[in-house]
């Protein structure tokens, strides 16, 4: 990468190739306290896909981009909306719900911009039109990893069906219904890389879709299956509040659950959360990557933010 960062920069090119290295390292001057100049150019020279920059997706990007990666591949359809305010780092009210808001402001392109202010030695590639069967497999192979968090379940079935026949890790945060506990999240991880013959994610959750080819999960089909997998979430989310169960998933009483419920019947099942959850869940998706990337061996854990425990 050439830059020239002032006025008075060295005209050669070994000059300002000494000169971005030196930048390059005081930049990251408090990684090396933790990490060694090894680790950190093989970060520099890493490739990792965050496939959905929403609340979880946001802030694992901007993570990796300090921790000083050097590619970072970058896929969202949406934009965002004032819903996201409450926990999506790449959203404000300006690009959310002000009056400056365009629709040509993809959530992809606002995380390319905020990766190129943390970190300028960052190349980042952007899918605006989101994964489909069309893109996936020239988007995912070139990544060392991914972490896959779209909303859709179809999306993440193409993810896993590319890593796998490519070897490639995938790193999923979500939150788990640990013990009733909604508050308890997890940084999962399938190691195509290291267990070729691992169970996929569609193997272990959406078997239905194993019966079509790559060609034939079309953007029609994916979308037929995500409504009709969002139609058993709801029909879920609905048992619960109805019956009560509320507290014992962490969530607000059944009076104000009802209440949600009625308001957003499209939308309450998936309204439970706010920032410290979705950070959190994107923090340990982050660790996860770099874990990976630089080779450390990595365990998957969960985080009860409830009850204050590391669940193993």
């Amino acid at each position: 990468m050439k830059r020239r960062y002032n006025d008075h920069s060295p005209s050669s090119h070994l000059e300002k190739q000494i000169e971005e290295t030196e930048l390059y390292q005081q930049l990251f001057l408090r990684s090396n306290l933790l990490l060694n100049k090894s680790q950190q150019a093989t970060l520099k020279k890493a490739q990792v896909a965050v496939i959905g920059v929403g609340g979880i997706g946001g802030i694992a990007t901007e993570m990796i981009a300090r921790c000083g990666l050097g590619n970072i591949g970058v896929a969202d359809i949406e934009c965002f909306e004032p819903s996201n305010l409450n926990r999506q780092l790449f959203s404000n009210f300006l690009n959310s719900f002000g009056w400056r808001r365009r629709a040509s402001d993809k959530k992809a392109s606002i995380a390319a911009k905020r990766i190129n202010e943390i970190n300028p030695f960052c190349q980042v590639t952007t899918i605006l039109e989101g994964i489909n069967n069309n893109n996936v497999e020239a988007f995912c192979r070139q990544f060392d990893c991914i972490i896959c968090q779209p909303d859709k379940e179809s999306v993440k079935v193409l993810v896993h069906r590319i890593a796998k026949k490519y070897g490639i890790p995938v790193i999923t945060a979500s939150r788990v219904n640990c013990n009733g506990n909604r508050w308890t999240i997890t940084a999962k991880v399938w190691d195509y890389q290291k267990q070729p013959d691992l169970p996929t994610f569609e193997e272990t959750n959406h078997a239905q879709l194993l019966k079509y080819t790559l060609a034939e999960l079309t953007p029609k089909v994916c979308q037929e299956y995500d409504q009709a997998d969002f139609a058993k979430v709801r029909s879920r989310w609905r048992e619960v509040i109805e019956t009560g169960q509320t507290k014992d998933y962490g969530l607000i009483d059944q009076a104000d659950a009802t209440q949600v419920m009625d308001e957003y019947p499209d939308f309450f099942h998936k309204c439970h959360i706010i920032a410290p959850i979705a950070n959190i869940a994107g923090a340990m998706a982050s660790i996860q990557a770099v874990k990976i990337v630089l080779g450390l061996p990595w365990k998957e854990y969960k985080l009860d933010l409830w009850n204050g425990l590391t669940i193993d």
